[in-house]
């Protein structure tokens, strides 16, 4: 798995690429040190290259969120496809995190809060 992170309208946008599994999810909360040690709490992660995500993966979606609420933050996940969508959606139904269909959707979301 590769995480690229690059910034859209101020809001940080994770590019994950490749499975996320329990062996690939370290470089994920690498980028994730990096931006709360830098203050940003309002984050995408962007799904389009992810075929596959274990319940490692959404452990660390969902520790990940938990951090950045005590910080009034929040992740906003877009560009799921086919089962990794319905983890998600699963995942992060009782929570203020929401999925989008499009990158451009979830910062908007990220700027309104």
């Amino acid at each position: 798995m590769n995480v690229e992170l690059r910034e859209k309208k101020s809001i940080p946008i994770l590019d994950i690429k490749g499975e996320v599994t329990m062996y690939d999810i370290e470089p994920i909360n690498e980028v994730m040190q990096e931006l709360m040690a830098q203050k940003k709490y309002r984050i995408v992660f962007n799904f389009n290259e992810v075929p596959f995500i274990d319940s490692s993966g959404v452990g660390v979606i969902l520790r990940t969120l938990s951090n950045l609420f005590k910080h009034n933050g929040i992740i906003h996940i877009c560009n799921c496809h086919g089962a990794v969508e319905n983890i998600i959606k699963l995942s992060v139904k009782n929570t203020p995190s929401q999925m989008f269909a499009d990158e451009d959707s979830a910062v908007e979301a990220c700027l309104e809060l």
